[in-house]
């Protein structure tokens, strides 16, 4: 792409300066005579260990990550380095030919340049580290520190005699030209130096210590790679430093595992996800918790048997002896708790799937809840719950390589578990299969037990809406239907009792009125009685229930009949509540023809469409004026649509109809 064509130049610019610096080293030493000791001893060697690593691991990030700077100060770190291991050749022979100072001068200039990465170069990496940003505002300050604090170590190691710790060329003085006295007389200088050294570090640990509190789990796991790497160069450089004879071989080697930080830096940002940090430093401490345990048992046991057995057997065959007994149960004891630690309980199946179970009974309210304690027991990053009719429930941070497991209780399928493998792994371990084919059955009775309380939760729920909706139903009848009864009752009998007195005619009417007036009342209350108890379908037959409950309405209080036709087909056996529904709105729609229509005659059809069962209602009333929907209409229509059936109502050609088709299950 043209616009990465500048950047690739670079790099690969940076490259072929690496690989001039490295060849230089190599062939140097072997025209000017570099023997082993002396790579060793001027630190050759150490800074090809760090330089090497740091500039190829640059490169890397530069070419595969140009948009993370992170590259940058590992190239100028991995040159610096290199750039002074390639100055050591022709410093030997400069020393021993006897090349003019001020060329001696330029090339201990240049040895100096170790500084730029130990100083510089890879301050900035770890400053910068995982994303190749300064985190803040705050931070912005730290680069120009790191750079006054680099130029200050370049000053204060600018000595006269570069190769002070080889021997052959201790006294041999070639100063850089920054130099402003031997090492030695710089006391001011080393102090300020190792004062904004420290300041430096500390820096860093605070930034490393923010970023971790603050990051999420791909860039805390990053920051583990770099801990790791400074952990163990540290461990081993303090470990060298006091164990071996200041100025060893050993010591000046060991310091070239600085080169372990761009490694574990580059791997961090390019392949976090190949291998699990954490199981990297439960295994680095668990080694190093046996190897202390170990060496420390010998040293106790030697001294012990030196006081003990004394003159008897050399103290250090009690020692091995203590060694040999105690490593083994040391071992599984630190394997066992590194396994619990990374994977949970899944080395031992019974006691996972106890441990689960537990936490179900003690603890899960909800299906979701089943997703922490499942987690908990196998240590896994994730975890996802699917069940048929319940949201989707998940726990931890979802991973791009996830395991599926269909959970079956009775042989039906009542959902599917997710779970996420860990970083650094492909695919789920076989342990972990065993376990999880363990808690299967419980998680699978406990999805099917939550399916169930739904149901008799939500069939609690529509009872109560049932009740809510016969109840305001039944108040509407009383209202508009007995309560006008009664109080007319009352008028009347209020009138009989002021014109009893003045013997007027009208007497004898308004009793027949009341009369009349009971007996609609009566008929009312009866309707009501037989809504709220009616004869059951299953003795009479729809057909026959309908009949029953429409011989009331035959007679209006008005004193004028109403015909009530019924034919039907033969029906198959109906499901009990479409049966319901049909017969509630069939009589439903005959008591509104009785109540409100002036029809004569009212025809009830009942048939069979397909798998439908249909009834219609039709009277002769002659009503013509759309239909506003009142109590009754709205009862019918509620009916017909929680059997998944439909309603229509309205005037038709001679009167009013009244149509519900319902779905029965059958086939057409």
């Amino acid at each position: 792409m043209p616009t990465d064509r500048a950047p690739r130049l670079g790099v690969i610019a940076a490259g072929i300066a690496l690989v001039a610096g490295l060849v230089g080293a190599l062939l140097g030493d072997v025209i000017a005579g570099v023997e082993g000791p002396t790579a060793v001893q001027s630190f050759q060697l150490t800074n090809l260990m760090i330089g090497v690593p740091a500039g190829v691991c640059g490169l890397i990030l530069a070419w595969h990550r140009p948009d993370v700077l992170l590259g940058r100060p590992l190239i100028v770190a991995g040159l610096a380095a290199v750039a002074t291991a390639s100055s050591v050749p022709l410093l030997v022979a400069g020393i021993d030919h006897g090349w003019p100072l001020p060329v001696l001068r330029t090339i201990s200039t240049a040895y100096m340049t170790w500084t730029a990465c130990q100083f510089l170069g890879l301050p900035l990496a770890v400053l910068i580290f995982p994303d190749g940003r300064v985190p803040g505002r705050s931070w912005r300050w730290v680069p120009g520190f790191i750079a006054v604090t680099f130029a200050v170590e370049f000053v204060r190691f600018s000595g006269d005699t570069p190769l002070d710790n080889v021997p052959a060329y201790a006294s041999t003085p070639a100063p850089a030209w920054t130099s402003i006295g031997p090492v030695d007389e710089l006391l001011l200088v080393a102090i300020a130096a190792s004062l904004l050294e420290v300041v430096v570090y500390v820096l860093l640990f605070v930034l490393i210590r923010g970023r971790y509190r603050r990051g999420d789990e791909t860039v805390r796991r990053q920051l583990l790679w770099l801990l790791w790497a400074l952990a163990v160069a540290a461990l081993l450089i303090v470990l060298d430093v006091l164990l071996v004879e200041p100025g060893a071989t050993a010591v000046i080697l060991v310091l070239g595992l600085i080169g372990l930080v761009p490694v574990a830096m580059t791997f961090a940002v390019l392949r976090h996800e190949v291998l699990d940090i954490r199981l990297v430093w439960s295994r680095s401490i668990a080694w190093l918790l046996l190897t202390s345990g170990v060496l420390a048992a010998y040293l106790v046991s030697v001294a012990v048997g030196d006081v003990v057995l004394s003159g008897v057997v050399p103290p250090s065959v009690p020692a091995a002896v203590v060694v040999a007994v105690l490593f083994h149960p040391a071992r599984m004891w630190l394997q066992r708790t590194v396994e619990v630690r990374m994977y949970g309980e899944r080395a031992d199946p019974v006691r996972a799937a106890s441990a689960f179970t537990a936490e179900l009974a003690t603890r899960v309210a909800t299906p979701g809840d089943l997703l922490e304690p499942l987690r908990v027991t196998l240590r896994l990053p994730y975890a996802e719950l699917r069940s048929p009719g319940q949201p989707t429930a998940t726990s931890g941070q979802p991973m791009s390589i996830t395991e599926s497991f269909v959970l079956r209780h009775a042989g039906a399928e009542v959902g599917e578990l997710l779970v996420g493998v860990r970083r650094g792994q492909g695919r789920l371990d076989p342990a972990d299969r065993a376990v999880l084919a363990l808690i299967a059955g419980p998680l699978a009775l406990a999805l099917h037990a939550g399916a169930l309380t739904e149901v008799v939760q939500q069939a609690a729920d529509d009872i109560q809406r049932a009740r809510s909706a016969e109840r305001h139903r039944l108040r509407n009848d009383l209202h508009d239907g007995l309560g006008p009864l009664l109080t007319g009752i009352a008028f009347h009998a209020d009138a009989v009792s002021n014109l009893a007195a003045t013997g007027s005619v009208e007497v004898p009417d308004l009793i027949d009125e009341i009369r009349r007036s009971a007996s609609q009342a009566i008929v009312e209350v009866r309707t009501l009685i037989e809504r709220l108890r009616p004869v059951s379908v299953e003795e009479l037959g729809l057909v026959g229930a309908i009949e029953r409950h429409t011989t009331g309405l035959a007679q209006r209080s008005d004193g004028s009949r109403l015909q009530v036709v019924i034919e039907s087909d033969e029906l198959p056996v109906l499901p009990a509540p479409v049966e319901s529904a049909l017969f509630r709105i069939a009589v439903e729609a005959v008591t509104n023809v009785a109540r409100h229509s002036s029809a004569e005659r009212v025809d009830v059809e009942i048939g069979v469409d397909g798998d439908h069962v249909v009834v219609a209602v039709s009277d002769d009333g002659g009503s013509s004026q759309a239909w506003s929907p009142g109590v009754g209409l709205r009862s019918m229509r509620e009916r017909a649509t929680e059997v998944g059936g439909s309603f229509v109502a309205g005037p038709g050609r001679v009167g009013g109809e009244v149509r519900a088709c319902l779905p029965w299950g059958g086939k057409p």
